[in-house]
């Protein structure tokens, strides 16, 4: 029988093998899924912004990333890259035809919904005909 305690020759304190701890594989796995789920997370973040970065250039961003994914639209560091997205959504419409999709303005709450001046009963045609 083989003495479990081996001697590495460069160092001087015995080894010993030990089959691998159904704990630490247990920890491996939630690490691993944890990174999964962060990176997922930072995907689905990264998307968000580059999904407003085309809106604001006019075209629907769903088009745009289907010609180019988002992960070519991000700069070194992960973030959002103005100047490939631009090139992306130029691209994507002129291989597809897209129109430019005008913006709503926004709205301006100090000037109300625009109903202040209507009555609050609207008649009907026949109170309006009885008179």
């Amino acid at each position: 029988m083989e003495d479990e305690n081996i001697t590495d020759e460069n160092t001087t304190e015995p080894t010993t093998t030990e089959p691998p701890n159904d704990a630490d594989d247990v920890q491996s796995t939630e690490h691993t899924e944890q990174v999964q789920l962060l990176q997922s997370q930072v995907l689905a973040l990264q998307t968000t912004a580059v999904e407003s970065a085309i809106g604001q250039l006019g075209y629907q961003p769903r088009a745009v990333l289907t010609h180019t994914p988002v992960t070519e639209l991000l700069d070194a560091n992960g973030n959002p890259d103005p100047a490939l997205i631009a090139a992306a959504t130029e691209a994507a419409a002129a291989e597809f035809g897209l129109a430019h999709v005008p913006r709503r303005p926004a709205p301006v709450p100090t000037l109300g919904s625009g109903k202040a001046g209507q009555p609050s009963v609207i008649p009907t045609w026949g109170q309006i005909l009885k008179g």
